[in-house]
């Protein structure tokens, strides 16, 4: 990294860690109808002032919604994209002072029967979900309503913001495990009947598959899938959005089959495609509150060749090596 992006990322990692400060400071005071108007006002100009996260938005957009969407809808979805990155991002700015007083006032949970039932199972349970809505406080709902909680999360490349938000999880009654050194307590707090929850829609370096993801396909992290073959831990897709009046919903699904059979690899492809299925229909019922502007698609398959999907999915999927001038239309950097 040169001098000049270096000093280039460390004037921002300064700028978005004072003003994660702020915020979280001020809106424990104000009025949290204020906070809305604040937070929805900073997000509609950005998708302004940052074209690197608007272009990628619309492009994401286009590769999913193009052949239904006119060009003027899909850039009025990508304004409501941002409009609710700042709407959910008000209570996670005021988290403690939600789950610290009636967090049942502004939050519904659908769903629960499913996690009381894989509870009882005895062999834990995998909480997968997605960047959706207002995403850090379906975690914290979870522990606050008594169930021993712990989620795997990548630390922020900025110590001090990571420090924030992993204080903001343990506050809440979450417990962090790092993802680059949590295999072992996975397996420990499964063992112990207790829930683990992943997010695993974002292209991340850890150990994966390319599996179909809304129409194209995406690296995408094993993890829930091993861990759940390895324990015969419940599998559960877990989601929250926010709806017009402003309050979250979180939805939890019925249980993902996990098929194991001798051929270990295989298995892996099909429960991984399992899991990130159950995560695409949220994100396709809610589209305006997902995170867009990461670059999900960027890791490419490397080499020429085909990965065959299950048969009972009645196709293959080639894997093309996308050149540089193809990145605009699969979704790259």
């Amino acid at each position: 990294m040169t001098r000049k992006k270096y000093a280039r990322k460390r004037l921002k990692n300064v700028v978005v860690y004072g003003s994660v400060r702020i915020f979280v400071r001020l809106f424990q005071k104000l009025p949290r109808s204020l906070c809305f108007f604040l937070l929805t006002t900073i997000g509609s100009m950005a998708f302004y002032l940052v074209p690197s996260a608007r272009n990628r938005t619309i492009r994401h957009l286009f590769q999913v919604y193009g052949k239904e969407m006119s060009p003027a809808e899909i850039r009025l979805t990508a304004k409501e994209v941002f409009r609710n990155l700042g709407r959910n991002a008000v209570d996670v700015f005021r988290m403690k002072q939600i789950f610290e007083n009636d967090p049942d006032r502004w939050i519904t949970c659908v769903g629960l029967e499913h996690l009381n039932s894989a509870i009882t199972r005895g062999k834990g349970v995998i909480m997968i979900s997605g960047h959706l809505g207002a995403w850090e406080l379906l975690g914290g709902y979870i522990a606050k309503k008594g169930y021993p909680l712990s989620v795997i999360a990548t630390p922020l490349s900025d110590p001090r913001l990571d420090k924030m938000l992993v204080n903001n999880r343990t506050g809440a009654g979450v417990r962090n495990i790092v993802r680059s050194l949590g295999a072992r307590r996975v397996l420990k707090a499964l063992r112990e009947a207790e829930v683990v929850g992943i997010v695993m829609d974002q292209d991340t370096r850890v150990d994966g598959v390319f599996v179909d993801f809304l129409g194209t396909l995406a690296y995408t992290p094993v993890a829930p899938a091993v861990f759940a073959m390895k324990t015969g831990a419940t599998v559960l897709p877990a989601t929250i959005h926010m709806e017009t009046d402003n309050k979250h919903v979180i939805e939890i699904g019925e249980p993902i089959e996990m098929e194991i059979t001798t051929d270990r690899q295989r298995d892996r492809v099909v429960n991984t495609l399992r899991c990130s299925k159950a995560i695409e229909r949220s994100i396709l019922q809610y589209p305006t509150q997902w995170a867009w502007m990461h670059r999900r698609w960027r890791t490419r398959p490397e080499k020429h060749g085909t990965k065959v999907i299950p048969e009972s999915f009645g196709f293959s999927v080639p894997f093309i090596p996308v050149a540089p001038k193809e990145r605009l239309a699969t979704g790259g950097p």
